[in-house]
């Protein structure tokens, strides 16, 4: 087989199938060091930052049909080729620790309910947003899109792109019960609530909370809906009607449903 046609990533992977896998929960001092080669300078500029990135393995952890490790690798530093081909200590530490974070988010996600801890509780894993670069209170450009930044804005971009490499994310937008789960990323994406113009979405105190909630509330639900016989998902409490097609979209763009978030 010719490796190179696929891509440098696919020719690595293959080459660690003597290593162990890593089937334990990643340490917090490994998140930080994968946080920190993610922001080096000397990475390809197409590559994700460690926000979008963390997002997007989640987002391809929860799908069910995520792509193989080859494949994602590419996605997340925008090239077929590996980085850091200067120092091959650091690419090999990157990937390593990148590979990891995948298998250690389905571990977090995957643990049940009455077995969770502080310790193997899921978090996202991302950066804190520079004071001159949040706008408070917020503000709404011409196009009535939020100006500046905000925290985990990144994370949940990243998190519905890998969302949407997956039938999952039309089926969680088919099932007028499941798409309530839906609401924390949007209220992330968008950066306020259109319903609610006072509110400074990102300093809720309960939303990241809220995020990791529904974080595994999609992951039982993808997951028993696969007939993998997960358990069933966390009860949740109606707030909102039934989301048709044609209904305007719940994450408060004015758009239909239908064209907007369920497009």
């Amino acid at each position: 087989m010719n490796t190179q046609a696929l891509n440098d990533f696919f020719a690595w992977n293959m080459g660690q199938w003597h290593s162990i896998a890593e089937d334990r929960l990643m340490a917090e001092a490994e998140q930080q060091e994968l946080f920190d080669l993610m922001a080096s300078e000397d990475l390809p500029e197409t590559a994700m930052t460690m926000d979008v990135a963390d997002g997007y393995l989640t987002g391809l952890a929860i799908g069910r049909h995520a792509p193989m490790v080859h494949e994602w690798m590419e996605d997340v530093f925008g090239q077929p080729t590996l980085p850091l081909p200067h120092d091959s200590a650091r690419q090999q530490r990157l990937l390593a620790l990148l590979r990891h974070r995948y298998l250690d988010i389905q571990l977090r996600l995957g643990t049940p309910a009455h077995a969770l801890t502080t310790d193997n509780l899921f978090t996202p894993v991302h950066g804190e947003v520079p004071e001159d670069e949040c706008i408070q209170p917020y503000r709404l450009d011409a196009q009535g899109q939020r100006m500046g930044n905000w925290m985990l804005k990144d994370w949940a971009n990243g998190l519905r792109q890998g969302l949407q490499t997956s039938p999952l994310w039309d089926e969680l937008f088919e099932d007028p019960e499941a798409v309530l789960l839906l609401g924390p990323v949007m209220l992330l994406q968008l950066g306020y609530n259109p319903d609610r113009l006072e509110m400074q979405v990102d300093q809720l105190p309960t939303l990241q909370q809220d995020l990791i909630n529904v974080l595994y509330g999609m992951w039982r639900w993808g997951h028993t809906q696969s007939g993998e016989g997960a358990s069933a998902p966390a009860p949740y409490e109606r707030d909102a009607p039934k989301v048709g097609r044609n209904d305007p979209c719940p994450c408060g763009s004015g758009k239909k449903y239908k064209k907007c978030c369920g497009a």
